[in-house]
């Protein structure tokens, strides 16, 4: 009876791995939120650097163009779900008339989706990352609110 059970839970185990392991590639923009489609009109940006310390910096985006060149450039990124999820790096808060969408992206190559519900790795160039980085001259201190 014993060994039934570890044979069991040994060909379960096996089975989960295989399926982690075979999960299809996906797009980045296969993986946005179904209420975020084409029609819907991101309007503003918000990126948190998140980092163990240091002082906060964030970025707010709401010019068209560079929406729409973040957005652009990182729709095709290929994805792969995992269990990993992004202890650090960027926070995005996509903002619409209705509501706030979350990514969280790494140095990595983690992207979590939906308040870390849904974990991916990156395979490929990290673009997400890298249209990031070339907002360098737009970085603010957080501010606090009183």
């Amino acid at each position: 009876m014993k060994k039934w059970m570890i044979s069991i839970i040994m060909l379960l185990t096996i089975g989960v791995v295989i399926a982690k392991v075979n999960s299809p590639e996906v797009t980045f923009a296969h993986v946005l939120p179904e209420e975020m489609n084409d029609s819907t009109e991101i309007k503003e940006i918000t990126i948190y650097e998140i980092k163990p310390s240091g002082k906060p910096r964030e970025i707010v985006l709401s010019n068209k163009q560079d929406i729409d060149k973040l957005l652009q450039v990182s729709k095709n990124m290929k994805l792969k779900q995992t269990d990993e999820y992004a202890h650090s790096g960027y926070l995005l808060l996509l903002s619409d008339e209705n509501q706030t969408y979350t990514i969280t992206v790494n140095d990595d190559g983690i992207l979590d989706m939906d308040t870390h519900d849904n974990h991916y790795t990156i395979k490929g160039e990290n673009d997400l990352l890298k249209i990031i980085k070339s907002f360098e001259d737009k970085w603010e201190p957080v501010q606090e609110e009183e």
